[in-house]
C-alpha cells in the first residue's frame, strides 16, 4: 500500500467535503454568488484570498473529476471578481474586504490615504479565462476597469524617485505583522510583495489584453509591468546580501536654515532614492514567483530558502529567517495581526514551491510539496480540521481552526 496514497486521499476526501462551504450565495451588497475562506473568517470576500482558494478549488474540482463541483466553482469564482468591480470607486479603486452587510469594510473606495485591493485583478481574471469561466465580453469590460485600478495605484502609491509603490499604511496589507511596514510611518515602505505582486498582475493584464487584441491596453500594461520590473530588480536587490528588500522611500534633502550659512545641507541632494529595510521575510522569494529574478539572483535566494537556519523547515518554511532574532516570534498567538514572524502558512510555502519549479529546483520543490501535504494530513487525522499556520518547530497548530482558503493549495503542489 502506498503511504503518499493515503495521504492524498485522505486530504482530497476533505477538501471535496469542505469545500463546500466556501460557496456562498449572493446576498446583501454581494450581488453575485463568491467564495470565502472558510472557518473563522466565513462570509468574507478578501481580496488575495478569493484569488487563491478559486486557483485551488478549481485544480481540486479537476483532480476529483468532478464536473458538478467545477461548474460551482467557476460561477462562484467569477462572482467573487465581479463583486469587486460592482463596487469600484470613481477613481477606480477596489476594496479589500467585503461582505454582504458592508463593501468596504476598510474604506478603501475613494479614499487616498487608506490602502486598496492587493494588486491580483489581472491575475485572478487570466485564470478565470483560462478555465472558461466567464465571457469574453466581460474580459474586455473588466481588462479596462482594471487599468482604471493601475491608474488609481499610480496616482496614490507611486514613489516618483524610484517607480516602486507604498503600502498607505499597515492596515490590511496582507502579511499583517511584518515589520517593515507595521508600526511604520504611512507612505514609507514600498513593500516586495506589493511590488512582486503587482509585476505578475501586470504581466497577466498585458498577456490578456495581446489576447483580446487590445493594442492600447498591452501597451499600457507592458509599459508598467517592464517599469516595475527594472524598479524591482534596481532597487530591491541587495548586492551584498543577496536578497530581495522591502524599501523605505523616505530619502529626501532636508534644508535647514541657518543665520551665518546657507542653509545647511544645500550641497547635497540623497543620490540613493530608497534605503532597504534589511529585514528577511519570506516575500523575498517573489521575484522569483514573478520569474524577474537572474539566474544567479535565484541561486542565491533559494540557498537561502533551503537552509535550515534561515527558512526552511521539516513543515514548509518560516515566513521569517530565523535568524532575524530582533523579530523571530514563530509561536506566538496574538489575534489580529495574524503572526508572519515565522510561522509555516500554505500559501508561503506554496509561492516558495512555485519559486523553486519556475527556476528548475525540482528536487527542492517536490520536498516542500510532500511536507506542506503530510502537515495538513497529520493536522486533519487530529483534529478533522485544518488550521491558518502553524509551528516551524513542532507543525502543531497556532491558529484559525477550520481555515481552508489558500490552504487547498497542496492540490495545486505535485506530490
Amino acid at each position: 500500500m502506498c503511504p503518499d496514497c493515503n495521504v492524498s486521499d485522505t486530504l482530497f476526501h476533505f477538501a471535496h467535503e469542505q469545500s463546500k462551504l466556501m460557496f456562498r450565495p449572493a446576498n446583501g451588497h454581494l450581488k453575485y454568488s463568491y467564495i470565502d475562506p472558510g472557518g473563522p473568517y466565513s462570509e468574507n470576500l478578501w481580496d488575495w484570498d478569493s484569488y487563491w482558494a478559486a486557483k485551488a478549488l478549481f485544480t481540486v474540482a479537476e483532480k476529483l473529476d468532478d464536473n458538478a463541483m467545477l461548474t460551482k466553482v467557476r460561477e462562484h469564482a467569477a462572482g467573487a471578481l465581479l463583486n469587486f468591480f460592482d463596487h469600484q470607486g470613481k477613481d477606480g479603486s477596489l476594496p479589500i474586504l467585503m461582505s454582504t452587510k458592508d463593501p468596504d469594510w476598510f474604506d478603501s473606495i475613494d479614499n487616498p490615504n487608506n490602502n486598496m485591493a492587493k494588486p491580483v485583478q489581472a491575475l485572478f481574471l487570466q485564470l478565470l479565462v483560462e478555465k472558461n469561466a466567464i465571457s469574453d465580453r466581460q474580459s474586455i469590460e473588466l481588462l479596462h476597469k482594471i487599468k482604471l485600478v493601475a491608474e488609481c495605484r499610480n496616482r496614490r502609491y507611486r514613489h516618483e524617485n524610484s517607480g516602486l509603490l507604498v503600502w498607505a499604511n499597515d492596515i490590511a496589507i496582507g502579511i499583517d505583522d511584518d515589520p517593515t511596514v507595521w508600526g511604520r510611518p504611512d507612505f514609507s515602505g514600498a513593500h516586495i510583495y506589493y511590488n512582486s505582486f503587482l509585476a505578475m498582475d501586470l504581466e497577466s493584464a498585458a498577456k490578456l489584453s495581446e489576447h483580446f487584441q487590445l493594442k492600447e491596453l498591452h501597451r499600457y500594461f507592458q509599459a508598467e509591468y517592464e517599469a516595475i520590473v527594472k524598479a524591482i530588480n534596481t532597487y530591491a536587490w541587495d548586492k551584498r546580501d543577496n536578497w530581495y528588500y522591502s524599501c523605505d522611500v523616505q530619502c529626501r534633502q532636508n534644508l535647514k536654515p541657518h543665520r551665518h550659512f546657507p542653509p545647511l545641507n544645500t550641497y547635497l541632494t540623497p543620490f540613493w532614492q530608497v534605503m532597504p529595510l534589511r529585514v528577511r521575510g519570506y516575500a523575498g522569494l517573489l521575484p522569483l514567483v514573478a520569474k524577474i529574478a537572474s539566474p544567479e539572483q535565484a541561486r542565491q535566494v533559494v540557498a537561502k530558502l533551503t537552509d535550515p537556519e534561515e527558512f526552511w523547515c521539516d513543515y514548509g518554511i518560516r515566513t521569517m529567517s530565523k535568524k532575524e532574532d530582533r523579530f523571530y516570534e514563530p509561536t506566538r498567538f496574538r489575534g489580529n495581526p495574524s503572526n508572519w514572524l515565522g510561522p509555516v502558512w500554505i500559501v508561503s510555502s506554496y509561492l516558495a514551491y512555485l519559486a523553486f519549479r519556475n527556476y528548475n529546483y525540482d528536487k527542492e520543490a517536490r520536498q516542500i510539496a510532500a511536507n506542506t501535504r503530510n502537515l495538513l494530513a497529520n493536522d486533519y487525522k487530529q483534529k478533522e480540521l485544518v488550521h491558518e499556520y502553524y509551528s516551524p518547530d513542532d507543525g502543531h497548530p497556532i491558529s484559525g481552526p477550520g481555515f481552508l482558503n489558500w490552504n487547498l493549495l497542496v492540490f495545486c503542489m505535485d506530490f
